[in-house]
């Protein structure tokens, strides 16, 4: 609510946030200080973490070049974590 006008919030599917803030955490540079955040707007949801494109990765090629991990072990971590069949980490 705004006032006394109701405003719709546009749905995302949980899956995708998951995806976007576990992407934020694995590859984020854990040596440079910073956070990671997960804004939501009217029209859209920035997910952002410390650091830039991995070595070899540039915004002309960042569509065609695999990214590798900046933190291979969190990868791992998070991937142990998850429950056998279901893209849900376990609470």
């Amino acid at each position: 609510m705004i006032g006394f006008l109701r405003v719709g919030v546009p749905g995302y599917p949980e899956r995708a946030f998951r995806e976007a803030v576990a992407n934020a955490l694995i590859h984020r540079h854990y040596t440079r200080l910073g956070a990671v955040y997960a804004q939501w707007y009217e029209d859209r949801i920035e997910v952002s973490n410390p650091g830039g494109f991995p070595e070899g990765v540039r915004t002309d090629n960042l569509l065609v070049t695999p990214p590798p991990s900046a933190q291979p072990t969190a990868g791992r971590c998070f991937q142990a974590g998850r429950h056998r069949g279901t893209d849900r980490a376990r609470d």
